[in-house]
């Protein structure tokens, strides 16, 4: 039973790698072990991370997951609360374009990404991308130096 953990834990974190996304990165990790075992034949641990590559691509390319955006939140949590500058936010988001909060409020925030960004801006996929990754960039900056 210990071993099937380790195994399962290297695999999350495998998938993890591949998504930037814990919560998707364990219910993928179940699924490839699942349609591995429904392999009687073969029980090579190649196609268990073939199946599970294959499983954490298609959901990617489903989903189109923002980078890091569990990792952060993770290491919010992970602070102490007594070090943590509260930063006004929304004095923050006022600051930006109306077109580039709107790109933020679809693609981050509502989880759609920039292509519905896109759609909903009525600007071209690549412009949207770079519009919302401008604005990303700006509001850390906002954030770093109320730190």
């Amino acid at each position: 039973m210990d071993e099937y953990l380790e195994d399962f834990e290297r695999l999350v974190k495998y998938v993890f790698h591949l998504t930037n996304n814990w919560y998707d990165s364990e219910d993928i990790a179940q699924e490839a072990m699942l349609r591995f075992s429904e392999k009687s034949e073969a029980r090579s641990m190649a196609l268990l991370y073939h199946i599970a590559r294959n499983l954490a691509g298609r959901a990617v390319h489903r989903r189109s997951y923002l980078p890091s955006a569990d990792t952060e939140f993770e290491e919010i949590v992970e602070h102490d609360e007594s070090s943590v500058v509260p930063v006004d936010v929304e004095q923050a988001l006022s600051s930006l374009d109306k077109i580039d909060r709107l790109i933020l409020t679809v693609a981050i925030m509502d989880g759609k990404g920039y292509k519905e960004a896109a759609k909903t801006t009525g600007l071209a996929y690549d412009a949207t991308r770079q519009r919302g990754s401008r604005a990303l960039k700006f509001l850390k900056g906002e954030f770093q130096q109320a730190l």
